[in-house]
């Protein structure tokens, strides 16, 4: 936002900006590989619960 109002007020000076989306499209992985053990175990225990109800 700060970029589109310095464009606006200088619209002699800019000529274009450049928007870049800064996600890889690998994150989701990498996020998965750095979570602790602690947060794989609750979320395992998440997906046993919503198993369990699927099947009750």
């Amino acid at each position: 936002m700060i970029a589109f109002e310095l464009a606006r007020r200088s619209r002699e000076r800019v000529a274009a900006l450049v928007l870049l989306d800064s996600s890889h499209p690998d994150q989701l992985a990498h996020f998965a590989a750095c979570a602790s053990a602690s947060q794989l175990a609750a979320e395992a225990e998440e997906r046993r619960e919503m198993a369990d109800m699927d099947s009750a």
